[in-house]
C-alpha cells in the first residue's frame, strides 16, 4: 500500500484496491495512472463509496427518493427519482455516510458480523 501523507487509512486502501484491480485488468500497460480519491465534498464521497462497493462485487447507487420538479408548459410537475426500483424489497441496506473512513469502518464491521 502506498503511504499517502495525512490521508485516512480507508482512502489509502481504496486507492490501493483501485490500482490493483486496474493492474489485473491491464497487465501489459507499463505505466498505469493511479486514481486518487478524496471525500471532502458529497460528489467525491459518493464516488468513493460506490467504487468501493463495486470493487467488492456489490451494487451501490446514490439515492434521491424525492425525485425532481420540472416545468412543462408553465406547470410544475414532479417526476420520480432515478433509483433502482425494488432495492428496499430486495433487502437493500441504506446508510448515511459523512466521510469515507466512517463508511470504511462500518463496512468492515458489517461484512465481518453479517447483517
Amino acid at each position: 500500500m502506498a503511504a499517502t501523507k495525512n490521508k485516512p487509512i480507508g482512502l489509502q486502501v481504496l486507492e490501493d484496491l483501485s490500482y490493483r484491480l486496474k493492474r489485473a485488468k491491464c497487465p501489459n500497460v507499463p505505466y498505469l495512472i493511479r486514481t486518487t480519491y478524496r471525500d471532502d465534498n458529497s460528489n467525491d464521497l459518493t464516488r468513493c463509496v460506490i467504487d468501493w462497493i463495486n470493487f467488492n462485487s456489490y451494487q451501490a447507487e446514490r439515492i434521491n427518493s424525492t425525485g425532481r420538479q420540472i416545468n412543462i408548459k408553465g406547470q410544475n410537475k414532479w417526476i420520480p427519482g432515478s433509483s433502482t426500483r425494488g432495492t428496499e424489497r430486495a433487502g437493500g441496506v441504506y446508510i448515511i455516510v459523512r466521510d469515507f473512513q466512517g463508511f470504511y469502518d462500518w463496512y468492515l464491521k458489517f461484512v465481518t458480523d453479517g447483517r
